[in-house]
């Protein structure tokens, strides 16, 4: 079971009163005042405790509960929908006072009415998925970093005035159920070769580690070691020291770091450390399943150990024999009450079949279209290493010889990762599954009926779910007043309907959305484009899209009419996923949530779309097309990609 530890401080009211009748934000004009009540994580308080590493459950994004309250600022005035607020994006920002790492900012899509002189509450994501699996703080595990999450929502009231209204909440990424076991990575043991030197002496490093391990660094001089050559023994000789000094060495993993430190103190030549006459294996190279000797002889010492897995033994002199499966390196320490003194030597092990330590990953179920991070350690000889399938859709196999870790291409279906060590005499393998988690069913099958004019219709045809709750809104374009903005199925199956009303004819058009809001928690949207008389707007442009989920990526392709194809065209993203770019194939990337405009010069365009950083927020986007005739006379058509 996860369980996660909080710090609980006071849950206190963010308020921030913003509005304006011209779109900029804290003009007096509006109507009412916006804000943001309160933010409370999934725990109830108003911390999130990002659990950054893999749960027996898997490990998923952070919600918040945000209420905000829509009040009039004249108590005595008659309410109107005219002062209801639409909630359509949110961005979140995240902030250290020390001014280090931080999870990526980013913006999201919402459809959120909130009545005048009520308060509404929602869920929103703020720590997203893809930052625990390959964000800059993907694996942390401690210490824990405190970190404050800035979420802005934005919105319009029904009158087309611009709100917004920001607050913050606390972010700690970390560990927070011992998940990992022993994949966080440990220091066994970490001992300079003297405890005292002068100015200008050599200090050889010596280290034991285990665990996950993708990462080495040695300080001071933030000196960054290859794993595949240092684990999990290793040593490492700084030269030209000045006295006292403190050496640390840290190790880092997907699931977390370890530190552990040693102080080589300035000599005064006084000290009496223990003396290591002889350290020695015979013979040095050995096959695999032969012994070696190893044998020493210390003088003026009250103790000594052998790593790896001796420990301690006579810290005179003796012999003992080992059989180190893989090439190994021994390292003794002797001490006294004055210091200590080291040396190491290496039993090289010829033929030694590889072995596979362990083969991992940081998740084993994503979303379709997310990626993992492998990682793993193998010890012994081998000629090379391959993990199979790399590119999931073609199967194909990739060398990872010399290396410890990749991240995944993108995984669409369940897949079995398979890492195989080919050696001299055997060949060896290990796997590790990944499930692709199956999508949320849609709550509800919605069906539009032909528009008559300045009325809307859908038929809702699912019996299977009970008491949809559906709302409509204006998304782009012109305001609309609704004779009926929302209401519920009850048994599943019936009509919704609704008259409409534009407020203003400054754009010409309106982008109405639908929402149905299913039992099990999912969201169906379906959009209308309506012109400024009430009727559905379908004439001179027509669209189809297709995705591919695994590459975020897709195509528009519009069809034009005569009177459009020598028109100017602009294509924006309006609802749901807004972060997309477009372009003509070999043209230059547009954000299509400012807009994209493009003279057609053709009666058939194809349109490239991708997401801009591989981080749907969304489960669909909304695009509205719009142009112009020669006549005057406006065309558009808006389309709705499926993102996973």
């Amino acid at each position: 079971m996860k369980m996660k530890v909080f710090s609980f401080l006071g849950l206190a009211a963010l308020i921030l009163a913003v509005g304006c009748s011209s779109g900029a934000e804290g003009e007096p004009e509006v109507a009412t005042t916006f804000r943001i009540n309160s933010i409370v994580s999934e725990a109830g308080t108003n911390e999130i405790a990002a659990d950054m590493i893999n749960a027996d459950e898997g490990i998923t994004a952070d919600f918040v509960t945000v209420t905000v309250g829509n009040n009039q600022k004249n108590p005595g005035a008659t309410p109107s929908t005219l002062n209801d607020v639409i909630v359509n994006r949110y961005t979140v920002t995240f902030t250290r006072s020390d001014g280090g790492t931080v999870f990526e900012g980013f913006e999201g899509g919402l459809s959120q009415l909130v009545e005048v002189n009520e308060t509404a509450s929602f869920n929103i994501v703020v720590v997203r998925l893809a930052e625990k699996t390959s964000g800059a703080l993907a694996g942390w595990r401690a210490p824990v970093l405190d970190m404050d999450a800035r979420i802005t929502l934005y919105g319009r009231t029904g009158s087309g005035d611009i709100v917004s209204a920001s607050a913050t909440i606390k972010v700690a990424p970390g560990n927070y159920g011992d998940d990992t076991g022993n994949l966080a990575p440990v220091i066994g043991s970490f001992i300079a070769d003297k405890s005292e030197g002068v100015d200008g002496d050599n200090v050889t490093l010596s280290w034991y580690i285990g665990g996950g391990v993708n990462q080495i660094i040695l300080n001071p001089g933030s000196i960054e070691l290859n794993p595949w050559d240092y684990y999990p023994y290793g040593s490492y000789t700084i030269t030209d020291v000045d006295f006292p000094q403190t050496f640390t060495l840290m190790v880092g993993g997907l699931d977390g770091f370890a530190t552990e430190e040693v102080k080589v103190e300035q000599s005064t030549g006084a000290g009496n450390a223990p003396t290591i006459n002889v350290f020695s294996a015979q013979p040095a190279t050995i096959g695999s399943g032969e012994s070696a000797v190893l044998s020493w002889n210390i003088s003026n010492a009250t103790s000594a150990v052998v790593y790896p897995e001796l420990g301690a033994v006579d810290p005179t002199a003796g012999e003992v024999n080992v059989s180190p499966e893989f090439t190994t390196t021994y390292t003794i320490v002797a001490q006294n009450g004055e210091g200590l003194s080291t040396d190491t030597v290496n039993v090289t092990v010829q033929n030694a079949d590889p072995e596979i330590i362990y083969f991992l990953g940081n998740v084993d179920e994503v979303a379709s279209g997310e990626v993992v991070h492998l990682t793993w350690a193998v010890q012994g000889e081998y000629e090379r290493l391959e993990l199979f399938p790399f590119y999931v859709e073609d199967d194909d196999i990739l060398d990872v010889t010399g290396t410890s870790s990749v991240v995944t291409e993108a995984i669409i279906e369940d897949t079995t990762f398979v890492l195989t060590a080919y050696g001299a005499g055997s060949v060896v393998n290990k796997t590790f599954e990944v499930s692709v988690l199956d999508p949320v069913q849609s709550a509800v099958s919605l069906n539009m009926m032909p528009a008559s004019d300045g009325q809307l219709s859908w038929n809702v045809m699912d019996t299977d779910f009970r008491n949809q709750a559906y709302q409509f809104h204006v998304v782009d374009g012109d305001p609309m007043l609704f004779s009926s903005r929302r209401g519920v199925i009850e048994n599943g199956m019936g009509e919704i309907q609704t008259a409409l009303t534009p407020l203003e004819k400054k754009d010409g058009y309106s982008v109405v959305q639908l929402s149905m809001f299913g039992e099990n928690g999912s969201v169906t949207n379906d959009y209308r484009l309506v012109r400024a008389d009430g009727r559905c707007l379908d004439a001179g442009i027509q669209a189809e899209s297709s995705w591919n989920t695994a590459k975020r990526a897709g195509t528009l392709k519009l069809e034009l009419s005569d009177q459009i194809a020598d028109q100017l065209l602009t294509i924006r993203s309006v609802s749901g996923e807004t972060e997309l770019l477009g372009r003509v194939p070999g043209g230059t990337w547009t954000s299509l949530k400012t807009g994209l405009q493009l003279p057609s010069g053709s009666s058939r365009i194809v349109l490239e779309v991708k997401d801009v950083d591989d981080q749907l927020l969304a489960d669909h986007s909304a695009l509205v097309i719009m142009g112009q005739g020669a006549d005057g006379s406006l065309a558009g058509d808006i389309v709705q990609l499926h993102l996973n």
